[in-house]
């Protein structure tokens, strides 16, 4: 009998690693990253690999480190066919992740073999733009970067004018205004450290369509001010969008680390268990809550949030102005297991449960 083969998975990197900073250390493909793309930034035009490898030849600290001392005198085409794999590697990511593609073939200098001419994507442009404004220390250069970042949004704006658009594209001018410029390199920042698999991913989370939430939390005083000044349809769009969000945490996570759940729920044996209890257990939201939550879908300003009711002796579930909630959250940030209480839909009785907790929270503890 013929034995299938081990398939080793190919495991990609993460985009996080751009992000990162590791510099002075052997192997640092997070400068390596960085060091592509501000070249590929430079050529807007495109690029052929052997001029990307020359310039990281004599630009990247650990090449120029490799080729010091005894190793200066090693010539250039043999230091880029030793680093040849590492670099096509990184680039090969980078396409992967849409922040270079492959513009068209041409052909080698030295014979007619075609071979790629890369560029940079507007994505690649944006994300090479943040971590140079993340890295800069000269405080003139990152105020020069964050304009080019806050003109790309301005731009995005003026062909999309989606309610989150405008907030976001309002939220980034205010905190630039208000000279709160760590407030937004700190928020790209973890935005990067998210789980983000492609450029896709990235644009998602940029732009606010996944974990919106998270840029309403930078700057509670402004973000509350903008919220008030929006027209009323598009101030109920971002109502809408932060309490579907919101509720969806619920649907999605409800009690899953309750003690409760824990110690009742999880079968001792597998022939004695009550399959009953399961289907029936505080893993999931009520009907209650369902029902609940359609009932006041069009109620923009409030939450409806499912909890367990000890009078009642079932779910339930209470309501909270968002307003109140998203107070709440960032009041306890970055400690997301506190509470967020209410009455009881059903009786009156005091309800609790804990706030939102999503992974972008986490990464404010660091």
């Amino acid at each position: 009998m013929t034995q299938t083969p081990n398939i080793i998975p190919v495991l990609f990197p993460k985009i996080r690693i751009i992000f990162d900073n590791y510099y002075n250390e052997k192997y640092d493909n997070s400068k390596l990253y960085q060091d592509i793309l501000e070249y590929a930034s430079i050529k807007t035009n495109g690029f052929k690999f052997t001029e990307l490898g020359k310039w990281l030849m004599e630009r990247n600290i650990e090449f120029k480190n490799d080729y010091s001392d005894s190793k200066a005198h090693t010539r250039m085409s043999n230091r880029i066919a030793n680093k040849r794999q590492r670099i096509q590697n990184c680039i090969d990511n980078l396409k992967k992740w849409e922040f270079l593609r492959v513009s068209k073939m041409v052909n080698a200098q030295k014979n007619d073999i075609p071979i790629p001419f890369y560029i940079i994507t507007p994505l690649g442009k944006l994300i090479s733009l943040i971590v140079k404004a993340k890295f800069s220390n000269d405080e003139k250069e990152q105020n020069n970067i964050l304009v080019q970042i806050l003109d790309i949004f301005n731009s995005i704006k003026e062909h999309n004018d989606s309610a989150i658009v405008i907030f976001i594209t309002e939220l980034l001018n205010q905190l630039w205004k208000n000279n709160k410029n760590s407030s937004i390199i700190q928020h790209f920042e973890r935005v990067l450290k998210l789980e983000l698999n492609s450029g896709l991913d990235f644009l998602r989370d940029l732009l606010g369509t996944k974990y919106f939430i998270h840029w309403f939390i930078i700057d509670e005083e402004i973000s509350f001010k903008i919220l008030e000044k929006l027209p009323e349809d598009k101030r109920n769009i971002i109502l809408y969008n932060l309490k579907t969000e919101i509720e969806y945490y619920y649907q999605q996570n409800y009690l899953i680390k309750d003690d409760i759940f824990k110690k009742n729920f999880l079968p001792v044996s597998i022939n004695n268990f009550d399959y009953g209890d399961l289907i029936n257990s505080r893993a999931i939201p009520s009907a209650y809550w369902e029902d609940n939550r359609m009932k006041y879908i069009n109620l923009f300003s409030k939450i409806v949030v499912p909890s367990y009711c000890n009078t009642c002796n079932s779910h339930k579930a209470f309501i909270v102005d968002i307003a109140d909630y998203l107070k709440s959250v960032i009041k306890w940030l970055p400690f997301p297991s506190m509470h967020i209480s209410g009455n009881c839909l059903k009786c009156g009785n005091f309800l609790a449960t804990e706030i939102i907790s999503l992974p972008f929270i986490s990464l404010m503890r660091g």
